[in-house]
C-alpha cells in the first residue's frame, strides 16, 4: 500500500499460544504493502523487525503501566527511552504515536484509571519532548466509543456529547492533544451495535446502503459507522475543538464465534470500510479521507472469550498467516488476493479424532469440557462455523484442538481410550480441522516478561485492585465485573428457576464467592464466572429442564381431564443418577473419606426425623437414612475402625479411622425431634440426595461390598435393623464353619437348628442363625461382605487394641440405656451383646453375662455373677483403651470429672509408662539439646536445662528404687546415700556416665551450624563474636569493680 493517499492501517495483536516469527509477518505487510501498524505493547523482537521497513507505527503502553507511568515520570523517561527513542534514528523504526492506555474511560473499570490517564498522558508526551522527539512522536489515548453518546429523546448524531462523569476529563485530554498538534484516537465498533442487540437493523451496519436511513437535519446516515463517528464529531465541537484530528484506533468484523461473524459480513464490511474511508467522501458531518487501522492482522486463539467466542477471530489472516478472504486494500472495488506469510513450516499432518471403536462414552462430556478448557474450541458455538458437525464431530474437534495446542505428544490423544490419532484430515468445506505452526515461541497472553514484573509491582503497590484488560473495545465487561456474576445474572444466564440453580450448585460442589470489590453491590449474592461455566455444560442441567418440561405436560393433561395420557406420562417420568458426579468430585476412596463428616451428620440426622408431609420429608427418605446409617455403623463395627465416643447435649459424636483418615460425625439422641419451621428443608433434602449416593458410590462400591445386604424380616420389624446387618452373611459363605462357631457358643438350640439344616430351606437357616449370637471378636457378617479387604495380618496395632478390649465380655442391655448406641460401640471394641426385648441373642438370665448396663438406681432383681455399671463406664473404658475398675460407676454413684486424673494414671500403668513425679510435667524431661539446636533457648539456658534433666532423672531413679525396696520390707538409705549408691551401681552395670554438660551444648550448637548456609554460618560466626566482645567487656568492668572495692575495703 502506497504512503501517499493511503490511510489504512492495521492492528498487529500477538495474544497466540503461537506466534509467527516476526521478520515474516513484517516481509507479509511489506508485500501487501500496508503502511501503518498497531501493536499493544512494546515487543524489541517485532519492533527490530520494524527497522527499515518505513512503516508508520503506533506504539501502546498497556492499562497496567498507567499508574506508574502517572507518578513517576523518570519511570515514563525510561520508557520512552527503551521503547522508542532506541528505535528512532534514520533508517530506524518509524514510530509515529504513542498510545497511552486502551480504553481506560471503560465504564466496565469504575473509574480505576481515570485520575491516571491524563498525567500518565503528559509525562509520556514530556518524555518525548526531552528525548527531541516531540515534533516527530506524539502521545494519545485510545478512547472507547461508549465515551460519548446521543440521548434517547434524540438519538441522532448532532446531539451528542461526551458522558456527564466522565466529561470535563475528557475535554482537558481533548485540549492537551489539541496544543500538541495530537489526533484524538477513538475505537469503533458496528459488530457489537448488531451483537448487542437482536433488534439492530442488520443492512444498517454495513457501508453498501439501508433501506432506512437516520436523518439528522440536512444530514443522512445510511450506516452506523457514519452516525458513529459523526456523534464524536458533534461532541467534540460541543467542547469547542471542531477541528481536531480523529484517527479510528480499531475497527473491523471477526469471521466465526457468532451467527453473523463469518467470512462473507468480515468481507463485506472491511472492503466496504476501506472504499469509504479512501474515497475522500468522509462522513455526512466531516469530510476527507478517513485514518482508520482495521482490526486485526491475524487470529489470537489466547485472547479471553469472556466478551464472546468472536473474541479469537478477527484476524484478516489465520493463525498461521493465509488470507481468509481477498480483500483490495486500495478501495478500487477490486477483489485482489491478499499475500500470505512465506516459509511456514508445520507439525506432521496428524489429526486426534474419537475413537470409532469406542463404546463406553460415560466419560465423553468430562473429556470434551476438559480439552477446550485448554484449547480453543469457539468454533463450535452456537452460529459459528463448525456448529453444524455431530456429537462425534464435537468430540474430534475438541480432541484435535488439544492435540494440536499440545505438540502433538501421543500421551496428549487419550482420552481415556476415547480418541485416536489418524493421517485421514477429517475437515470438511465448513469446518477446518487444524494442525498448528510448528515454529513461533509460545506466549503469555500477550505480556512480555518485563511487563508481567512491572504488572506484579503494581499490583502489589496499588491499593485498588486493577482489572484484567481485555480487547477489542466494546459493550463487554471486564475486571470483577467479568469475573463475578450476580445470582440473577447466574439464573438468567442458565436459563433456569431459582430452586433448580440452587439444587445444581449443590450438587456440583458450587458455592458463593466473596469478591474484594462488589460490583452490583453489597446486597448481591456473587460466584465466579467460570463457576457457572462449569455449570452451563453439566448434563443435569438438560435433565432438570426434561424433568420440568414433563412435569408441565403431566399437569396439563390433568387439567383437560386427560386421565389416560396422564397416567402414560406418569410411567415414563425422566430419571437422572449422580454417579458421573460423584465420581468426579470424588474419584478416589480417600477423597470421599476426607470429607464425609457432614454427609454422616446429615444421614443421622435424618435416620432420627419424623415424616412430615408438608416439607416432603417422607416416610421412605427417613427409611433409607437409618437403613444408610445402620450399614456404615454396621461396617465401622465390624472391621473394628471405631477410635472415639462422646456423650454430650447435642447427641453423641463418634470418630472413626479409616484408610487413614479420620471421620468424626454426630448422631442425635434417641428422642423425640423438634422441627423448627425456620429451617429450609428443601435445601437441606437436596443435600441429602447427595449424601445418600454418595454413601453408595464412595462408601459400599470401593470396598467391594455386595450391596445392597439382604436382611431379615423379622429383626428388622423388631427395630434391631444393625444387630441383623452385623449378623448377617452372604448365602454362598460357608455355612457349616459358621454353624459350627454358632454352636460352641450358643448351646443346645442351635445344635437344634443344625441338624434340621437339610430340611431348612434358605430363608429359614438364615431366621435361625440370627436369632443365636455368634462370636463377635469372629469374622463377622459383614466381614464376609468385604471380600479380602481387610485380613487380620493387615490390622494396624491400634485395630488390634480396640479389637480385643472387650474380648471374652458379654454385656446385657436394660430397656433405659441407649440401646442403638451402644449395639454399635460394644461389638466395635469386640465384645458380645444382647438386649431386653424381642429379637434379642440371648437373655438376661443367661449365665455367661459378666456386665449389665443399667441406668436405674434400683434393680428387682441382682445376679451375683455379673457387674452393673452404668454405660458412661463403657464410653470411658472406650476412650482409655482399658478395662476400668467398676466401683466409680456401680448404680447410684454420681460420676465426677476429677475421676479423669485417675483414668489417666490407670492407662499409663497399662501401657508399662512412666509418669513424672507428682508435681512435675513432662515438659520437665524434655531434652534440652532439641530446643538449643531449633534456637528456642541460648546455650546458657541449654546447659541449665541439661543440669535440671540429670537431677531429675537421678531423683527419679531413687524414687522408683525406695519404692521396690517399700514393697520388700527393706529400709531405704538416706538421700546422699542413695545418690553414691546409684553412681556406683551404674559404674558396676557398665552404664555409661552421664555426658559433659558443656560438650552437649557445644556439640548441639556445631550440629546447628553444619546445617547452615555459608552466608548464615558467616553471620553467626560474626555475632558470636560479638557477643565474646561484649562478654569481656563486662568482665573486664567486674574485675575492676572488684578491684576498686577492695582498696576501699583496705
Amino acid at each position: 500500500m502506497v504512503s501517499s493517499g493511503c490511510s489504512i492501517g492495521v492492528n498487529w495483536g500477538t495474544m497466540s499460544t503461537r506466534q509467527l516469527p516476526p521478520e515474516k509477518v513484517v516481509q507479509m505487510l511489506n508485500e501487501n504493502r500496508f503502511d501503518k501498524v498497531k501493536l499493544f505493547e512494546a515487543d524489541r523482537k517485532i519492533l527490530e523487525a520494524l527497522i527499515g521497513s518505513e512503516i508508520e507505527v503506533m506504539l501502546a503502553i498497556p492499562n497496567y503501566m498507567l499508574k506508574q507511568m502517572s507518578e513517576d515520570p523518570e519511570f515514563a523517561a525510561s520508557w520512552v527511552d527503551a521503547n522508542v527513542t532506541s528505535f528512532c534514528y534514520p533508517g530506524g523504526a518509524n514510530i509515529r504515536y504513542v498510545a497511552v492506555g486502551n480504553e481506560p474511560f471503560l465504564t466496565s473499570y469504575n473509574g480505576t484509571y481515570l485520575p491516571l490517564t491524563l498525567p500518565a498522558l503528559t509525562n509520556v508526551q514530556e518524555a518525548l519532548n526531552h528525548a527531541g522527539l516531540g515534533s516527530q512522536v506524539k502521545a494519545t489515548v485510545p478512547i472507547n466509543a461508549d465515551v460519548y453518546f446521543s440521548p434517547e429523546s434524540n438519538p441522532v448524531p448532532s446531539a451528542g456529547d461526551f458522558r456527564p462523569e466522565v466529561r470535563d476529563l475528557t475535554i482537558e485530554i481533548v485540549q492537551y492533544l489539541h496544543s500538541n498538534d495530537a489526533p484524538f484516537t477513538v475505537n469503533i465498533y458496528p459488530f457489537l451495535s448488531l451483537y448487542g442487540n437482536t433488534f439492530f437493523p442488520f443492512d444498517y451496519a454495513f457501508f453498501d446502503g439501508s433501506n432506512k436511513p437516520i436523518k439528522d437535519g440536512d444530514l443522512i446516515y445510511t450506516n452506523v459507522f457514519d452516525a458513529n463517528f459523526d456523534t464524536l464529531v458533534w461532541s467534540l465541537s460541543k467542547a469547542g475543538y471542531p477541528d481536531i484530528r480523529i484517527v479510528v484506533g480499531e475497527v473491523g468484523w471477526p469471521t466465526d464465534g457468532d451467527k453473523n461473524a463469518n467470512i462473507e459480513n468480515a468481507r463485506r464490511f472491511n472492503q466496504g470500510l476501506l472504499q469509504h474511508a479512501m474515497s475522500g467522501n468522509g462522513t455526512p458531518a466531516r469530510k476527507g479521507i478517513i485514518d482508520a487501522y482495521l482490526f486485526s492482522l491475524i487470529d489470537e486463539n489466547a485472547k479471553s472469550i469472556a466478551p464472546g467466542c468472536f473474541e479469537r477471530h478477527w484476524g484478516i489472516f489465520e493463525f498461521d498467516g493465509k488470507p481468509k478472504y481477498e480483500l483490495d486494500l486500495f478501495g478500487s472495488r477490486e477483489n485482489k488476493g491478499l499475500v500470505a506469510v512465506e516459509g511456514v513450516d508445520y507439525m506432521p499432518k496428524r489429526w486426534c479424532v474419537l475413537n470409532p471403536q469406542a463404546r463406553d462414552f460415560e466419560d465423553l462430556p468430562k473429556n470434551i469440557d476438559y480439552a477446550c478448557s485448554l484449547s480453543d474450541c469457539t468454533a463450535l458455538g452456537y452460529g459459528s462455523s463448525c456448529n453444524h458437525l455431530s456429537v462425534r464431530g464435537n468430540a474430534s474437534y475438541a480432541f484435535n484442538m488439544y492435540y494440536q495446542f499440545k505438540d502433538q505428544h501421543s500421551w496428549d490423544c487419550d482420552f481415556s481410550g476415547l480418541a485416536v490419532v489418524t493421517d485421514e484430515d477429517p475437515s470438511d468445506e465448513r469446518c477446518q480441522f487444524l494442525v498448528m505452526i510448528a515454529q513461533g515461541n509460545p506466549v503469555a497472553l500477550h505480556r512480555t516478561v518485563l511487563g508481567i514484573l512491572l504488572a506484579v509491582l503494581e499490583f502489589v503497590l496499588s491499593s485498588a485492585a486493577m482489572p484484567k484488560h481485555y480487547r477489542p473495545p466494546g459493550k463487554k465487561k471486564e475486571g470483577n465485573a467479568a469475573r463475578y456474576v450476580t445470582r440473577p445474572q447466574a439464573v438468567k444466564h442458565l436459563q433456569v428457576t431459582l430452586p433448580v440453580f440452587r439444587r445444581l450448585c449443590i450438587l456440583k460442589g458450587v458455592f458463593p464467592r466473596e469478591p474484594k470489590k462488589k460490583v452490583k453491590g453489597n446486597h448481591h449474592t456473587y460466584y465466579h464466572s467460570k463457576d457457572i461455566l462449569f455449570l452451563k455444560h453439566e448434563p443435569l442441567l438438560e435433565k432438570f429442564r426434561d424433568m420440568r418440561a414433563y412435569e408441565k405436560k403431566v399437569k396439563k393433561a390433568l387439567s383437560k381431564k386427560n386421565k389416560d395420557l396422564a397416567e402414560r406420562l406418569l410411567t415414563r417420568k425422566p430419571t437422572y443418577t449422580l454417579d458421573m458426579l460423584i465420581r468426579e468430585r470424588y474419584p478416589s476412596f480417600i477423597d470421599a473419606l476426607r470429607d464425609l463428616d457432614d454427609c454422616l451428620t446429615m444421614v443421622h440426622l435424618f435416620a432420627a426425623l419424623p415424616a412430615i408431609e408438608r416439607e416432603k420429608i417422607e416416610v421412605k427418605r427417613i427409611h433409607n437414612c437409618r437403613r444408610l446409617s445402620h450399614e456404615w455403623q454396621a461396617y465401622i463395627s465390624r472391621c473394628h475402625k471405631l477410635r472415639k465416643t462422646f456423650i454430650s447435649v447435642k447427641g453423641i459424636y463418634y470418630q472413626a479411622e479409616v484408610e487413614g483418615q479420620k471421620i468424626t460425625w454426630l448422631t442425635p439422641h434417641a428422642l423425640q425431634q423438634v422441627v423448627p419451621d425456620a429451617v429450609d428443608y428443601k435445601i437441606m433434602l437436596t443435600f441429602l440426595e447427595f449424601y445418600e449416593f454418595r454413601l453408595v458410590m464412595n462408601f459400599i462400591i470401593p470396598i467391594n461390598v455386595k450391596y445392597p445386604p439382604i436382611l431379615d424380616p423379622r429383626l428388622e420389624a423388631l427395630a434391631a435393623d444393625l444387630y441383623a446387618l452385623s449378623r448377617y452373611f452372604d448365602a454362598d459363605s460357608k455355612v457349616p464353619a459358621m454353624e459350627s462357631q454358632a454352636v460352641s457358643s450358643s448351646g443346645s438350640e442351635q445344635g437344634e437348628a443344625q441338624k434340621q439344616g437339610p430340611e431348612l430351606d434358605e430363608s429359614e437357616l438364615r431366621l435361625a442363625q440370627l436369632q443365636r449370637q455368634l462370636p463377635s471378636n469372629e469374622p463377622g457378617a459383614l466381614m464376609h461382605l468385604v471380600e479380602d479387604a481387610f485380613v487380620e495380618d493387615e490390622d494396624d496395632e491400634e485395630t488390634k487394641e480396640c479389637k480385643t478390649l472387650f474380648k471374652n465380655m458379654k454385656f446385657f442391655l436394660s430397656r433405659e440405656v441407649p440401646r442403638e448406641s451402644l449395639l454399635f460401640v460394644i461389638p466395635a471394641f469386640g465384645g458380645v451383646v444382647s438386649w431386653e426385648g424381642e429379637g434379642a441373642p440371648f437373655n438376661e438370665s443367661d449365665q455367661s453375662i459378666t456386665h449389665q448396663i443399667v441406668d436405674r438406681p434400683t434393680q428387682g432383681r441382682r445376679f451375683l455373677s455379673r457387674e452393673y455399671v452404668q454405660p458412661q463406664w463403657l464410653y470411658d473404658c472406650v476412650n482409655a483403651r482399658i478395662i476400668l475398675p467398676v466401683e466409680e460407676y456401680l448404680v447410684g454413684r454420681r460420676l465426677c470429672s476429677e475421676y479423669a486424673e485417675t483414668i489417666r494414671r490407670l492407662q499409663a500403668t497399662a501401657r508399662k509408662e512412666v509418669l513424672p513425679l507428682p508435681g512435675l510435667g513432662n515438659e520437665d524431661l524434655d531434652d534440652p539439646q532439641n530446643l538449643l539446636v531449633e534456637g528456642i533457648i541460648s546455650r546458657t539456658e541449654a546447659i541449665e536445662a541439661a543440669e535440671k534433666k540429670q537431677k531429675m532423672s537421678i531423683l527419679e531413679k531413687q524414687y522408683h528404687d525406695e519404692l521396690k525396696m517399700e514393697l520388700q520390707g527393706v529400709q531405704y538409705p538416706s538421700v546422699s546415700n542413695a545418690n553414691k549408691q546409684n553412681s556406683t551401681d551404674d559404674t558396676e552395670d557398665g552404664e555409661e556416665p552421664l555426658p559433659d554438660l558443656q560438650q552437649v551444648a557445644e556439640d548441639a550448637a556445631n550440629m546447628s551450624k553444619v546445617v547452615m548456609s555459608r552466608k548464615k554460618r558467616k553471620l553467626y560466626e560474626a555475632m558470636q563474636i560479638g557477643k565474646k566482645r561484649k562478654q569481656s567487656h563486662v568482665d573486664l568492668l567486674k574485675e575492676r569493680k572488684k578491684k576498686i572495692e577492695g582498696k576501699k575495703s583496705e
